[in-house]
């Protein structure tokens, strides 16, 4: 795969002008999104603010200017929107407050996990909504499997790969090469949703925080596959790229 990522090129643009075109050209961009790769998305770098005071209703979706790109794509996807700039901190948001607009993903989106359904639910009920798909049974989210494009946008915002090695004297180079995969959350039900996918315990750190790691040989293939067949669209995409060419090499021992 290769990649033509402009944006160190067009850094000084954002200096000026708050909202910008998208101007980078990376090959991974060319992959469609939809709404599943969408709601796993918001589910990790998104968030429904509901303002109580004006009766506002807004959908924000952040990232570093690094990775804006995403943030016009899921525009044009949409078709509502804007994107809004922040360049004394390097961020960029995708908001969503017209009627019209909202009412349109809301009817597109599938139901959201944990905490972040509570203000989706908000949403649904004042647009006036079909809302009763949210009950206690989990089986509402059977479509958070490793055939739709969810895990794929949760793993955009929130996903982590590793390559790490030590010495090992039972290995032919003296080093033992360690790959992992990790996702951290506040919201144990999601990473729990998550983290039966591969039959993976979720385990809680010190923090406040819940977390999930892949690093045996069958859940990486599964996630391999995955991936191939529902690819990353931020720069995480390169990410995955480097941290595979470990994974070949790992392999072919």
């Amino acid at each position: 795969m290769s990649f033509c990522y402009t944006i160190n090129n067009k850094f000084n643009l954002l200096k000026n002008k708050r909202i910008l075109r998208d101007y980078t050209c990376s090959a991974y961009l060319k992959n469609s999104i939809d709404w599943f790769w969408i709601a796993g998305f918001i589910q990790g770098d998104g968030s429904w603010v509901v303002r109580s005071t004006r009766e506002e209703y807004v959908l924000y979706i952040s990232q570093h200017l690094m990775d804006i790109q995403i943030l016009y794509k899921i525009k044009k996807f949409i078709g509502h929107g804007y994107v809004r700039i922040q360049t004394k901190e390097n961020m960029a948001h995708y908001v969503l407050q017209h009627d019209i607009g909202l009412r349109f993903v809301l009817n597109n989106l599938p139901p959201f996990v944990g905490e972040k359904a509570k203000p989706h639910l908000k949403f649904l009920q004042k647009q006036g909504l079909n809302f009763s798909f949210y009950s206690t049974d989990e089986s509402i989210y059977s479509f958070i499997n490793l055939e739709t494009a969810w895990l794929s946008g949760f793993i955009d915002a929130e996903g982590s790969f590793y390559g790490t090695y030590s010495k090992n004297k039972k290995m032919l180079t003296g080093y033992q090469l360690i790959l992992r995969f990790a996702i951290t959350q506040k919201d144990l039900q999601v990473l729990k949703l998550m983290g039966n996918l591969f039959k993976k315990r979720v385990k809680y750190n010190k923090k406040g925080f819940y977390y999930f790691i892949l690093s045996d040989i069958e859940s990486l293939d599964k996630l391999v596959t995955y991936l191939k067949i529902n690819p990353l669209l931020t720069k995480k995409a390169i990410s995955f790229q480097r941290w595979l060419t470990l994974y070949n090499l790992y392999k072919k021992k």
